[in-house]
């Protein structure tokens, strides 16, 4: 299972913040929302790492390209959809085509009008409604 991690982000140090040692490492101690919070600081010293507010998590697709997909702002919301992920390209690699995908959809739809069993009544336009079809007859020449 793709485990979920929180990328860091770099951040100047304001003049008004207090530097202080934890276990042996640099921190800043900064005060958000009236808490003081701390934060460890960069190898360079100019800048401390502030962690990003949502989670995210590495998945092999059906491909086998490792892609980082953004999760959630909630740990638990983020592992589920890491494993939805993993078990839809599963899937995918073992020669299993969702139906309800988006574009399992248009490909059928695309050769059911190719062999005139369907026709187009009217193209969907963003905001403008979704697309209706009309489907023949199997017995109808």
């Amino acid at each position: 299972m793709a485990k979920p991690f929180k990328p860091v982000r770099a951040c100047p140090i304001p003049p008004d913040a207090e530097l202080v040692d934890v276990a042996g490492r640099p921190h800043v101690r900064l005060k958000e929302r009236g808490k003081p919070i701390l934060y460890p600081v960069s190898k360079d010293g100019l800048k401390y790492l502030r962690p990003m507010k949502r989670w995210y998590f590495k998945c092999r697709d059906a491909n086998g390209t490792v892609r980082r997909v953004k999760g959630f702002a909630d740990l638990k919301a983020t592992e589920q959809l890491a494993a939805e992920h993993e078990r839809k390209a599963e899937r995918l690699r073992s020669g299993y085509s969702d139906p309800a995908d988006a574009r399992t959809v248009r490909r059928a739809l695309d050769a059911l009008t190719a062999m005139g069993m369907v026709t187009t009544v009217r193209r969907g336009k963003l905001n403008a409604g979704p697309s209706a079809y009309r489907v023949r007859p199997t017995g109808a020449a």
